[in-house]
């Protein structure tokens, strides 16, 4: 009984919802939910939303730039012409350089408008996830990132006549095969991810910290993911390694090296109280004699609470910087 429950995962993919492929569709939907996530969570840190969308628009460009530029890297292969190279609408991105391209032209535009990148950073974290899960949802419509054969529960039964993802086909890939289901793994990881973000959201942590622990976590989950895939038949190797896998390490080492120098710096000194000029106390006035007499007066008004712990994607959410040492 508890083989049948945990039966492989077999359905028939499908590549086209008329025009569009539902991988276009992941990835354009990913993209726009992670822009609305940074802009709700950055407008109360000083960067109007306005600015956000400015910065999302270079990323964008950025984003096809790199993810395009990383893919052509790892199939040179592939690649005949120059016009090979810029047919873009024939498929061929990458994840990890979308992030690289579209973190940089996107920080760039706010550098410039001298709004502060770690702040901006933090804010961003969050719609990366997201933007991670919908697109893994393409993927996994597609039947993309097919991986080695498994006989693991959550593997991928191959049905017959199913019509897979460009780059998966006979004789690797055929109908009853069961195979690495990598997008699954990589859709289960993120939503992990999210909960740990959501639990370090609500604890007041040193700017820059939590798109950091995004980038370790998500930099390493890709590189050891990457070895269910099927690497030799799908992307270049360099020294042992496919290009993802690189590419995640290198995320990973930049997210540890960022917080390693936010939790090891000294802190901001605090700015010591001038002394207060010793004075004679004198009889107050008839006026304020005459006011602390009056039975009416009304008493002061209570301190508002201090507000709560910060929502991971509500448009209030606020995370001063600290200036003193704080835990992850």
């Amino acid at each position: 009984m508890l083989d049948a429950v945990l039966a492989y995962i077999s359905y028939d993919p499908v590549q086209r919802l008329g025009p569009v492929s539902p991988h276009g569709i992941g990835t354009a939907g990913g993209f726009l939910l992670g822009a609305m996530l940074m802009a709700r969570r950055a407008e109360p840190r000083g960067i109007p939303r306005s600015e956000v969308y400015n910065a999302v628009t270079w990323g964008a460009v950025g984003a096809i730039l790199g993810a395009r530029g990383f893919y052509v890297l790892a199939h040179a292969d592939q690649f005949g012409s120059l016009r090979d190279v810029f047919a873009v609408w024939e498929g061929g991105l990458t994840m990890f350089g979308g992030f690289v391209g579209g973190l940089a032209l996107g920080l760039w535009y706010l550098y410039r408008k001298g709004f502060d990148i770690p702040l901006a950073l933090d804010a961003a974290a969050p719609g990366f996830v997201a933007g991670v899960i919908v697109g893994r949802v393409g993927d996994i419509v597609i039947a993309d990132h097919l991986g080695r054969p498994t006989d693991f529960f959550l593997g991928y039964r191959i049905p017959a006549g199913a019509d897979l993802a460009p780059g998966y086909g006979p004789p690797t890939y055929v109908a009853g095969e069961v195979v690495h289901h990598t997008a699954v793994y990589d859709l289960i990881g993120a939503f992990v991810l999210t909960l740990v973000l959501a639990a370090l959201a609500r604890r007041r942590l040193r700017t820059g910290s939590l798109f950091a622990v995004f980038a370790l976590w998500y930099g390493l989950q890709r590189y050891f993911l990457d070895f269910t895939r099927n690497r030799e038949v799908i992307e270049s190797f360099f020294f042992g390694l496919s290009g993802s896998q690189w590419a995640g390490l290198f995320f990973a080492l930049g997210g540890a090296v960022a917080l390693a120098r936010i939790h090891t710096r000294r802190p901001q000194p605090e700015e010591e109280p001038r002394p207060v000029a010793a004075t004679v106390p004198r009889d107050p006035p008839a006026s304020a004699q005459r006011s602390e007499a009056r039975p009416d007066e009304t008493p002061p008004r209570a301190e508002p609470p201090p507000p709560g712990p910060e929502p991971l994607f509500g448009p209030e959410a606020v995370q001063p910087p600290l200036s003193g040492p704080a835990g992850v």
